[in-house]
């Protein structure tokens, strides 16, 4: 059976995003802005590595879900990715940045983190689940699944991101593919 520390990592990830989202938002409510400015510059510290560990597994916990996740304003693929899209709304809000100029309206209705983190909880077990019954195709390196679907990288980066295929990085040089999504894939192409 194998290991569940990038999923573990993204959910302990995103919980962290929602809930210091959540706080910062209730310190600036309160005008408490002294802390809710130091919680910001922890958060903007933490954010790439959470982004790295929600990333890795996106694709898989995509497939958990049967539709996107709505929480306040914010709707993502998975409860995960809302906790991201959180970050960068209170973004827009702190610098001020006129909704409209980026494609976003402003959040009005902010997403309940225990909601979110409850979402994410719910993710991981589906996904746990999913990678005990699942079987996985050997590792190869990106550069050779390309070669073998006869693709670019870029193709190959926008079909995992779109949960055509679900891999799992066994290091930053090999992936190994869920079995299902490789037959689907192959079917399809």
């Amino acid at each position: 059976m194998m290991s569940n520390d990038d999923l573990e990592a993204a959910a302990g990830a995103a919980h962290y995003l929602a809930s210091t989202v959540a706080n910062i938002v209730g310190l600036r409510a309160e005008e408490d802005t002294q802390v809710a400015d130091k919680l910001y510059d922890e958060l903007i510290k933490n954010l790439p590595t959470a982004r790295v560990a929600i990333g890795k597994v996106v694709a898989e916990l995509r497939c958990t879900r049967a539709g996107a996740a709505r929480f306040g304003d914010i709707t993502a693929p998975t409860a995960n990715e809302v906790a991201v899209r959180m970050v960068y709304a209170l973004n827009r809000q702190r610098f001020g940045v006129e909704p409209n100029l980026v494609g976003r309206k402003a959040v009005e209705a902010w997403p309940d983190a225990d909601a979110v983190i409850a979402e994410t909880e719910i993710e991981l077990d589906k996904a746990r689940r999913a990678r005990g019954s699942a079987e996985w195709s050997e590792a190869k390196s990106p550069a050779e699944w390309r070669q073998q679907f006869g693709i670019s990288h870029t193709t190959l980066k926008r079909h995992v991101k779109e949960g055509k295929l679900v891999v799992r990085e066994i290091s930053s040089k090999s992936w190994s593919i869920r079995l299902d999504t490789l037959r689907k894939y192959l079917g399809d192409n």
